[in-house]
């Protein structure tokens, strides 16, 4: 703008006024986009070490959520496995569990919903026979 007072006391012609306007304004347009683009790039590099090191912590807490997720995986798998070992260690557990499977009301007596008066004589048997395993432990 300050161009264009320049060129009007200096009374050119309109035209030749216009140009020069128009000339000024696409520099100074210009001029704005390169100190925007020079200041974006700018701010990308002092703010690349920031973005950098939130992907890797990222990328970590990934990992950690995997070896987490490994790990108790394991763990279940060593529980199973020790449960699986002591049920082949009692030789009684096995026919015991599908004693209890097939005996639905040897199971209601068990988390007493039951008293036991409904239970038919082989179910009593099995019930007796689970009191004998609880008094010996």
């Amino acid at each position: 703008m300050l161009v264009g007072m320049q060129l009007m006391k200096k009374r050119e012609k309109p035209e030749l006024l216009m140009r020069k306007l128009r000339k000024e304004l696409k520099a100074r347009s210009l001029q704005d986009k390169i100190a925007k683009d020079t200041a974006q790039f700018n701010l990308r590099q002092i703010y690349k070490p920031m973005i950098e090191g939130q992907k890797q912590q990222t990328q970590s807490q990934k990992e950690t959520s995997e070896e987490q997720q490994l790990v108790k995986s394991q763990e279940e798998q060593e529980r199973h496995d020790l449960l699986i070992e002591e049920i082949r260690k009692q030789p009684l557990i096995i026919p015991l569990i599908k004693s209890l499977n097939k005996a639905g009301n040897v199971l209601k007596v068990i988390k007493g919903e039951s008293d036991g008066s409904d239970l038919t004589g082989k179910e009593k048997h099995i019930l007796q026979q689970i009191k004998k395993l609880m008094i010996g432990y």
